[in-house]
């Protein structure tokens, strides 16, 4: 539990990431117009992409909440891990060509086997926080039944 944050700064960072991750998922089912006229990404990914939004807008709002919500907060993480880790799989090894450029002098304009790499190697990391907090969860879940 936080509480280092005023209220309405916590209320603002809620309505500050549910509102494109709401707005993306409209796009995803044509419910609201996508930017630039089309999507140049599969439906599920744009879905994905905006559920990833609304995940961080919840656990910004569980992070308030008394410790009996830790379990809830944990699920959040394991569902948020899993949706990077899925967008960030479909980016390394989803079929088609894809161009990775950066605006910063440090990296500059990547290869496609070297972005892929790069993705792939991310996609990995977050396999390894989705494991990681599924296994908080199920020890949560002994703690609380008492075989802690």
């Amino acid at each position: 539990m936080n509480d280092s944050l005023p209220t309405w700064l916590r209320i603002l960072g809620v309505v500050l990431f549910a509102m494109p991750g709401l707005w993306l998922m409209g796009m995803s089912v044509d419910a609201v117009p996508a930017l630039g006229g089309q999507l140049l990404a599969p439906r599920w990914i744009v879905a994905l992409t905006g559920l990833i939004f609304v995940l961080c807008a919840s656990y910004v709002a569980l992070d308030a909440a008394p410790s009996k919500f830790i379990i809830v907060r944990q699920i959040v993480i394991l569902s948020l891990s899993g949706a990077f880790a899925t967008l960030f799989s479909w980016i390394a090894f989803g079929e088609g060509p894809r161009a990775f450029a950066s605006s910063s002098g440090v990296v500059g304009n990547l290869s496609e086997r070297d972005g892929r790499l790069a993705f792939g190697a991310v996609a990995i990391l977050s396999y390894i926080l989705v494991a990681s907090a599924g296994w908080r969860i199920l020890r949560l879940f002994r703690f609380k039944r008492g075989r802690g």
